[in-house]
């Protein structure tokens, strides 16, 4: 009992001090939020007395 005991505090000691992925190192690339991306921006404007929608595109980071 004693030696099973010695164990498993022995492997939440270990795994107390092995850093996790997500927190050891900072997310960069696609889930980091400092990638640019092109994002379709439209609006609706009045042009010789007719609605028309005018479409633009911005660079964005998400």
């Amino acid at each position: 009992m004693k030696l099973l005991a010695f164990v498993a505090a022995g492997l939440v000691a270990a795994a107390a001090i092995t850093p996790t992925p997500s927190v050891a190192q900072p997310r960069h690339g696609w889930h980091g939020g400092g990638r640019w991306h092109w994002k379709t921006v439209c609006t609706t404007r009045w042009r010789h007395h007719r609605r028309v929608r005018v479409c633009r595109r911005v660079r964005t980071r998400w």
